[in-house]
């Protein structure tokens, strides 16, 4: 494998003359070539690979990144589709002569391409006169057995390539099937044309489906999909619809009648932003989670629908009760307005009891703390835990509401920093060691400035005994409430706040007026904005 991953001096010029050295790699069978983000790389590369694919006779797997190389343009896949089928007629397999139908490959020739991706995300100038010549080319590709196509963002690719997926695509050996359109002219035509070939696909175990942002997805192309299915194989499926106005409950009562008898593994429904959607859509999701007891992974993503209800959400939950062996869950419903407390408490519940879980991820619209939040604490696998709530963060919310926070902590000793918490997570990873754990939180001001002081009885008059005194500290972080919805910077609060310690200790007009009312309540507690 080449990675260049976001090499930005990476050129045409370079990269032809590092490939120019493995013509000769005659017995390759496995080539990755990454050059995604790679914004000087153009045509010239694209083809000088296509250039030498048919010059390696037992290759299996190619894999080629190009994503966001916006001066790659149509020439470039059509030399890539004209390779493969090349190299597909070169490797193309024969009867052995007994009569019984069993193939081999040519005498000296490979087996043939088993995997192939191909990700040209984000490149615009691509379009279906090039897409199509490429997907056209894979159809003596009869050993083919994962695909996977990314063109992302390439907005005028469109029916017209998924009509040739259709009439090109190899099913006999297939087990992988991932299709990435998001942001393209892709509608219920090109869906239509996919399922009329995927009927063949009696092999197929994994299905990726990525048209979110396709406006001409709707009902009518994703219920003919869904009846394309093979059922009795399909492990894993992943439909991704989101942003698209025509999709509605049709289509997913459609998917949930269509699956009936499968028995998945992995479960991705993502369709954030379809208005048209109600709570009949969640039933059908629930009814079909129910069926699956093997399942390990259930992800949902219907934020921003509007018309979704608790009543939808309690259906999902009595769905996940029977998925005993799940070890992931992530559900994301934010920006549902009409969705109830209740329902979120339910279904928090339902996850607590879920003992294999390992990884949570919980986005839901902005309510209180949840009564069910402190369930997770009994899941002891549990090892990755993801929230996107604003303004306030479950994480916080976690250990604020938890009446018992040191047998929390012990429960979450083993999670991993999520990209998105990576902050709250140091501090989740740092509870469970309890090494020097008051110190630490006060030197990175995760402590309520008014909690803290109400709790340590600090007010103006002595706020200066703070100063480098390390045991203080530790008593005030020791009293105070562990808050991480505020995350105030106590530390950096009060190096800020020098120049009051300095009036305090200097006497000046009004000084003694000060002093007397500090005298009068000891234990006044000093308003947050005075030291945030």
């Amino acid at each position: 494998g080449l990675y260049f991953f976001q090499c930005g001096s990476v050129t045409d010029q370079g990269a032809i003359g590092l490939l120019g050295g493995l013509k000769e790699a005659r017995g390759l069978n496995t080539f990755i070539l990454d050059l995604g983000e790679c914004c000087e790389v153009s045509t010239d590369a694209v083809s000088a690979v296509a250039a030498l694919v048919p010059e390696w006779p037992d290759l299996l797997e190619l894999e080629l990144y190009f994503s966001r190389c916006s001066a790659i343009e149509d020439i470039a896949l059509q030399l890539l589709g004209a390779a493969l089928e090349r190299g597909g007629r070169r490797r193309e397999p024969v009867t052995d002569g007994t009569g019984l139908g069993v193939t081999q490959a040519r005498p000296g020739q490979g087996q043939g391409l088993h995997k192939l991706k191909l990700d040209f995300s984000w490149c615009p100038a691509l379009c279906d006169d090039g897409v199509v010549p490429l997907v056209l080319g894979l159809s003596g590709m009869q050993r083919l057995a994962a695909l996977v196509l990314d063109f992302s963002k390439c907005r005028r690719c469109g029916d017209r390539t998924w009509r040739a997926i259709g009439s090109s695509l190899p099913t006999s050996n297939l087990e992988l099937l991932e299709l990435s359109f998001q942001s393209t002219s892709v509608s219920d035509q090109g869906l239509l044309a996919l399922s009329r070939t995927l009927q063949g696909a009696r092999l197929l175990t994994q299905l990726v489906c990525d048209l979110d942002r396709c406006k001409g997805v709707g009902d009518t192309g994703l219920v003919a999909l869904a009846e394309a299915l093979p059922v009795g194989r399909l492990e894993q499926l992943a439909i991704a619809v989101g942003r698209c106005a025509s999709a509605g409950d049709t289509a997913f009562s459609g998917l949930a009648r269509c699956l009936t008898g499968a028995d998945l593994t992995h479960l991705t429904i993502a369709a954030g932003g379809c208005d048209m959607l109600t709570d009949s859509t969640l039933l059908s999701i629930g009814n079909m989670v129910y069926q699956y007891r093997h399942l390990s992974a259930c992800r949902l993503d219907f934020s921003h629908c509007s018309l979704l209800t608790s009543a939808g959400v309690e259906q999902v939950a009595v769905g996940l009760q029977s998925a005993r062996e799940l070890v992931e869950v992530a559900i994301e419903l934010r920006g549902c307005p009409k969705l109830g407390e209740a329902a979120v408490d339910s279904l928090l519940e339902v996850v607590a009891e879920l003992r294999c879980l390992e990884s949570i991820t919980l986005c839901f619209a902005k309510t209180k703390v949840p009564e069910g939040l402190q369930m997770i604490d009994t899941i002891r696998k549990l090892r990755q835990l993801t929230t996107r709530q604003e303004p306030e963060s479950w994480i916080g919310l976690l250990f604020d509401s938890s009446p018992r926070p040191r047998r929390l902590t012990g429960r979450l000793r083993n999670l991993q920093p999520s990209p998105r918490e990576d902050d709250e997570f140091r501090v989740v990873s740092f509870l469970a060691t309890g090494d020097a754990l008051e110190t630490w939180l006060a030197r990175h001001g995760l402590l309520s400035a008014s909690d803290a002081f109400r709790a340590a009885g600090i007010t103006r008059k002595n706020l200066h005994l703070l100063r480098g005194d390390h045991h203080r500290l530790d008593r005030l972080a020791a009293a105070a409430r562990l808050r991480f919805t505020q995350c105030v910077a106590l530390w950096h609060a009060l190096e800020e706040e020098a120049g009051a310690v300095r009036a305090v200790s200097t006497p000046r007009p009004g000084a003694a007026v000060m002093a007397r009312a500090d005298s009068q309540d000891s234990t006044a507690v000093p308003k947050t904005d005075s030291y945030c």
